[in-house]
């Protein structure tokens, strides 16, 4: 930006906050409207409140509505009347960069201060059909808390109601159940079968977890990949299943995505076997009894969208307020990922009787709508006292550990609370895995000091000095470091980069032994459709380029198009595929959904390759989508003509690849400042990678990182911080 065309925004901001001081409300909407910070939300929102609440929309109102449009943009769900964090909005959203006339700060200080005063010392009155702070009143604006003018919020309507009726339901939930002695001493002894008895061992968590999901008709258990989430689950189920009268429990599994919700059931239904022993104790040595209670445990999962019916231009889900889940328990995993408008419809559906288990990563990213709802439930683990005595007392009773060992802390945090439990222990990452140890450090860096983390990160950490490669060929290096020096970042140069990154990909995918060889191997042919497709889902979770963004020069779409490439000029210098190299759909393509397509049941976020189910298809060109079961073995096989929305899956975003695991990673984060780069973008690239045992040897678990150096220690120090309200709700008497 040259210094004319500095003064020249300068002087449209000025121009902004000065309409606020010294015009009316239909002055200023005409003098802002086009304005670059000004969206066409607020100045429609504007315009409808001008028509049908004139006399009570007051320009401090309409000031609000623009920050409040730029707050959403944010993902956060209110506007909190605070000057400091005002203030800072204003900065990053409305003056320009390099600003040097201080007078504007001034202004636009002085009228912030002065709008709040106004807002918050102006009683609301009784007609005002605009703001109130009643719900009932059904106002398109509510006004939150203006009695605490440190936590005064406004919002718009929907959010206030999607927050208020969460808040509802989780109080109404966390009503301890009333357990007898003997159905006590039940949970007691079923307990101890599935986790062992405490004589003064370690706490495990898992057992505490079980626990309070037994005795809560609402319970949220969070901890980081690997601490064993979906196995706590599974432990719960049984221990449900064999202390209910019930002969028929319907249980659901549900999660946000295709992906997670694949992961989840194919996590519990790979252990049941494993427990039969330990199942047959808890149903008393009754073999059949066994069965037919396991039987209960289902097969199958669903993404959210699905199990309420939710259906294209059609608000209301089939299951609702009105019509409730046909459910007794309701497993729920990776809400970290679901949106508050997503969330409050889930509740609105579940009967008052239906048992809640909800699982998530409270430190992974929120959901790329605003809301940030499991990082608000937790928050009640930062109270001074987050369990009851009551609560307490019953836990310490059914486990066996002492009322201090459950009501312990981890890094500030209590451990469990009345509805919530925070599982500690990792078992994906050794205690020496240099992965796990940078994964804590990254999500332990805020308030840290930069220089200690620095030190710790390097130690953690190989920076790759060979241009020619990006992952260190060394068995005692885990996470690798490409960063990208301030000569490299011209255009050329980082298209050079991204080059290099996608050759690097088809290079890991090319030997006979790895998706594309393995395929090619097999004529691109999948005979034995339930063998073969899962060898081929298995190779091709071996390696994944994840992006912080879709679009530049490191961003999914410029990266997907070079592997597309790369693959397509191998097959044109070979003659047995040169043939195939032009197809849309080639052989060994990989394909993701972007959006759910209940007739050809496949997900958003279901990620398929393509090949042929015979020879004679493969002559002919008529390749397949496969993609993996939703229950069973066998893959799911759509002709790519019928999929109308879907983009190369080769590389994704890192929102994206929540909920799923693989071997090896690529994490391409940016060479320049991105306010989407923060500690939990790359804590959850970094806990995407997974090592696993392959014939008695370790495979996998490494980290690729792609980045500037001062932005990546700028990223593990900036925090996602969304408003909302619902943390106070949750905590309010």
């Amino acid at each position: 930006m040259n210094h004319e065309e500095l003064l020249s925004k300068e002087e449209l901001v000025r121009t902004f906050f000065e309409s606020f001081n010294n015009s009316e409300v239909e002055e200023i909407l005409r003098i802002v409207k086009g304005y670059p910070f000004v969206r066409p939300i607020a100045i429609g929102m504007a315009s409808y409140c001008l028509r049908k609440f004139k006399d009570n929309f007051s320009k401090e109102l309409f000031f609000w509505l623009i920050l409040m449009s730029l707050k959403l943009d944010e993902g956060d769900i209110c506007l909190r009347l605070n000057e400091e964090s005002i203030l800072e909005l204003i900065k990053e959203n409305v003056f320009p960069k390099g600003m040097t006339d201080e007078s504007i700060y001034t202004l636009a200080k002085n009228t912030v201060v002065a709008f709040i005063e106004n807002t918050l010392n102006t009683p609301i009155s009784a007609d005002n059909t605009l703001i109130s702070s009643d719900k009932d009143r059904k106002t398109p604006l509510i006004a939150y808390r203006f009695e605490d003018k440190s936590q005064a919020r406004i919002y718009l309507r929907s959010f206030y109601c999607y927050e208020s009726s969460l808040a509802d339901f989780i109080k109404e939930k966390a009503k301890d159940e009333s357990l007898d002695e003997e159905h006590k001493n039940s949970l007691k002894n079923s307990l101890n079968i599935l986790f062992g008895s405490a004589d003064g061992k370690k706490v495990n968590y898992q057992k505490v977890a079980a626990a309070l999901s037994c005795t809560s008709p609402f319970t949220v258990i969070c901890g980081g990949p690997g601490t064993g989430k979906t196995t706590t689950v599974l432990r719960i189920l049984l221990l449900l299943l064999a202390n209910s009268n019930d002969s028929n429990i319907r249980i659901k599994l549900a999660a946000p995505t295709g992906k997670a919700a694949g992961r989840m059931v194919e996590s519990i239904v790979s252990q049941i076997k494993s427990f039969n022993e330990v199942a047959l104790k808890l149903f008393n040595q009754d073999e059949d009894l066994m069965n037919q209670r396991l039987s209960q445990i289902p097969h199958e999962s669903s993404t959210v969208h699905s199990l309420l019916k939710v259906h294209p231009h059609n608000e209301i889900p089939t299951y609702n307020e009105e019509n409730k889940l046909p459910c007794d328990i309701l497993v729920v995993d990776e809400i970290s990922m679901i949106s508050l408008g997503m969330f409050s419809k889930l509740i609105s559906a579940i009967d008052d009787n239906t048992r809640v288990i909800m699982l998530g990563d409270k430190d992974q990213l929120c959901s790329v709508e605003p809301g940030s709802v499991l990082s608000d439930i937790c928050s009640v683990l930062s109270n001074e006292k987050s369990l009851s005595d009551d609560k307490l007392a019953l836990l310490s009773d059914l486990t066996g550990y002492s009322k201090d060992e459950i009501n312990a802390k981890k890094d500030g945090l209590n451990i469990v609370s009345d509805n919530v439990l925070l599982l500690v222990d990792s078992w994906r990452f050794s205690s020496e895995s240099k992965l796990g140890k940078l994964a804590n450090l990254v999500n332990n860096s805020i308030g840290k000091d930069p220089s200690s983390i620095k030190a710790t990160f390097d130690d953690l950490v190989t920076v790759n000095q060979d241009e020619n490669t990006l992952f260190v060929d060394d068995k005692n290096t885990e996470v690798t470091l490409n960063y990208i020096d301030d000569s490299k970042k011209n255009r050329f140069a980082l298209k050079a980069l991204s080059s290099k990154i996608a050759k690097t990909m088809v290079d890991f995918y090319s030997p006979e032994n790895m998706y594309l060889g393995y395929l090619k191997a097999n004529n691109f042919v999948i005979r034995e459709t339930e063998k073969m497709s899962k060898t081929v889902f298995s190779l091709l979770d071996k390696y994944r380029i994840l992006c912080a963004n879709r679009r530049g020069s490191l961003g999914v779409e410029e990266i997907n198009e070079k592997v597309n490439n790369n693959i397509r000029q191998i097959y044109r210098k070979d003659k047995d595929l040169k043939e195939y190299s032009d197809d849309v759909f080639y052989p060994g393509a990989v394909i993701m959904v972007t959006r759910n397509d209940r007739f050809l049941n496949l997900e958003n976020g279901d990620i398929g390759f393509v090949a042929y189910q015979s020879e004679a298809e493969r002559e002919k060109h008529k390749a397949k989508v496969f993609f993996p079961p939703k229950q069973g073995d066998k893959p799911r096989i759509v002709s790519p003509e019928r999929i109308s929305d879907y983009e190369s899956g080769f590389a994704i975003t890192i929102h994206k690849s929540q909920g799923s695991e693989y071997q090896n990673v690529c994490m391409v984060l940016a060479e320049k400042y991105n306010p989407i780069l923060t500690k939990e973008l790359v804590y959850t690239g970094l806990t995407r990678a997974k090592s696993e045992k392959v014939d008695d040897r370790i495979e996998g678990g490494i980290v690729s990182i792609i980045t500037d150096e001062k932005i990546l220690a700028e990223a593990i120090q900036t925090k996602v911080n969304r408003e909302s309200g619902l943390a106070l709700m949750l905590n309010k008497n």
